[in-house]
């Protein structure tokens, strides 16, 4: 499963801002074998405008 919330805040110079909240997660089936995992990230971002 993977889940992202993203928020751009756009600048007067017609760059950006980027702040992201990433989260994973990883399951696997069995009894014996079974395997748990989990991932959060925060990524920021700067986001220009070549034009």
């Amino acid at each position: 499963m993977n889940t992202a919330l993203t928020y751009t805040s756009y600048l007067k110079n017609k760059n950006a801002l980027q702040f992201s909240y990433v989260w994973d997660a990883y399951k696997t089936g069995g009894d014996l074998d079974s395997l748990e995992m989990a991932t959060h990230s925060i990524r920021f971002a700067f986001l220009f405008n070549t034009k």
